[in-house]
């Protein structure tokens, strides 16, 4: 209890107060300063997660082709069995969502499960694609159709891959 004394008087004559009025103040003024450094530092903290880690558009396609075959299509042939494709935008999904969570893991995803996540993987991240990841089909569409002035140019993507994780 003496030592809070102390403290008190070493900050009243620190910053030179003359009445309780000043001491008022500058306790506000340090709490709302110390509130807002910590709120800038989390939103920081919670920017850089999220920067680094999945924040963009994701398009995934499990086969290459597909074809649509029912009544409503031109070439219909009623011959084969009815199929459809369907497109749905999932971006907004949780957009009414009162809370989010942003989870930090290390993750490893054992060889024996790779074939059962094959289509959709668990954890997208961003990284650099070299060309040599680029299959023949990929290599096909930025050579021949003259994707990008006809040459490759790298940059960071959102790439699903199977390699451990330290997100």
């Amino acid at each position: 209890m003496y030592e809070d004394y102390e403290y008190a008087q070493k900050i009243w004559q620190e910053f030179k107060m003359k009445n309780f009025e000043e001491h008022h103040d500058l306790y506000l003024e340090t709490d709302v300063l110390l509130r807002a450094n910590v709120f800038m530092n989390y939103t920081i903290i919670c920017l850089d997660l999220v920067e680094n880690g999945i924040h963009e558009r994701m398009t995934m396609i499990s086969h290459q082709y597909a074809k649509a075959n029912n009544p409503q299509c031109l070439v219909y042939k009623s011959s084969k069995s009815k199929s459809w494709i369907l497109y749905e935008d999932m971006n907004a999904l949780y957009s009414n969502a009162e809370i989010g969570y942003t989870f930090e893991v290390d993750l490893e995803v054992p060889v024996h499960l790779h074939d059962f996540f094959a289509d959709y993987l668990l954890t997208p991240e961003k990284q650099v694609v070299p060309e040599n990841w680029l299959s023949l089909y990929n290599k096909k569409l930025v050579y021949d159709k003259e994707v990008r002035g006809d040459k490759y140019t790298s940059g960071e993507k959102l790439v699903q891959n199977e390699g451990c994780k330290d997100l």
